[in-house]
């Protein structure tokens, strides 16, 4: 299980109402889902990936509740990247983003914070993902002036995206 996880306090005030009251009335659907279907209760063992989701966990449960790596790697993708220069010495520094391009992401702020490594820099970003955010996100970068800046990847292998990755000088998240 993965959840409960809430706006950060800096950007609280970009949550707008309605995403604030649907979340608190699925918070509440789900103690009512938790007493009328009680799988969870019990569940043998329960896999939580972080400590706010094992807070929110229903009170009463009989198994274990297990710590798990939510957004685990495999190791074996990297071997031959990893530790390796694959950018030119001198070249431009290189960023990149791996995700769903939806709004809470925050990609928008990520491109506003990037225009001025984009033009006194000439910094490169690998936008690596999909989502209903794109064409939004694209739009921005050409009114901000650093779509030529901006690759856009789109959706990738997994063994592609390591490649691209490798050849940034730092991952944004």
């Amino acid at each position: 299980l993965n959840g409960d996880i809430n706006y950060p306090p800096a950007f609280s005030h970009m949550e707008n109402a309605f995403v604030r009251w649907s979340v608190s009335f699925s918070r509440m659907g789900g103690r009512f889902a938790n007493w009328m279907i009680p799988g969870k209760l019990k569940a043998a063992a329960i896999l939580v990936s972080n400590e706010r989701t094992r807070r929110a966990l229903p009170k009463g449960l009989r198994g274990k509740v297990i710590d798990l790596v939510a957004n685990a790697v495999d190791l074996k993708t990297w071997e031959g990247l990893a530790g390796e220069r694959l950018r030119e010495p001198n070249a431009p520094p290189r960023f990149a983003f791996l995700g769903r391009l939806v709004d809470f992401k925050m990609i928008d702020l990520l491109l506003e914070s990037f225009v001025p490594l984009a033009k006194e820099f000439n910094a490169h970003l690998d936008i690596i993902g999909e989502g209903e955010d794109r064409p939004k996100l694209e739009d921005l970068a050409n009114t901000l002036g650093i779509a030529a800046n901006v690759n856009f990847a789109g959706w990738m292998m997994y063994k592609d995206s390591a490649s691209l990755i490798a050849k940034a000088d730092a991952m944004v998240f």
